[in-house]
């Protein structure tokens, strides 16, 4: 007979593993204390790791943030995809990616439109 199990729930009433603290527990003292120090030590590495992560995320989506606003100033002021790449030191790909974001998200038709978005918002600004 075959018994299908779909629920967690079901499964867990069957088998209930112990928890890693009842298997070190079993450990010879100085083991147990190793593989505790261990585990904290992974512990706080992964806390770390995190941490730099996410300060590396807001780092770069401050940097892309900034970079966005100097776009529509200078759309505001008259300036080209090209000629904003160069200055931004952007692609003009990434450039055109960013201006079609900023256009959707302004619900704007063009770069026209958000020349004078920009003017009115005061993005012309040097």
């Amino acid at each position: 007979m075959i018994l299908l199990l779909s629920n967690d729930r079901l499964l867990d009433s069957i088998i209930t593993l112990p928890s890693l603290d009842t298997y070190i527990g079993m450990l010879p003292l100085r083991l147990g204390i190793l593989v505790t120090f261990i585990r904290n030590f992974l512990t706080t590495i992964n806390i770390v790791i995190f941490a730099a992560a996410l300060f590396t995320y807001v780092v770069y989506i401050t940097n892309e943030q900034r970079n966005i606003e100097e776009e529509i100033q200078q759309v505001g002021r008259g300036l080209s995809n090209k000629e904003i790449s160069q200055k931004l030191f952007l692609s003009e790909g990434t450039v055109r990616n960013h201006l079609s974001h900023i256009l959707a998200k302004l619900d704007l038709r063009d770069r026209t439109q958000l020349a004078i978005w920009a003017v009115q918002n005061g993005g012309h600004n040097g």
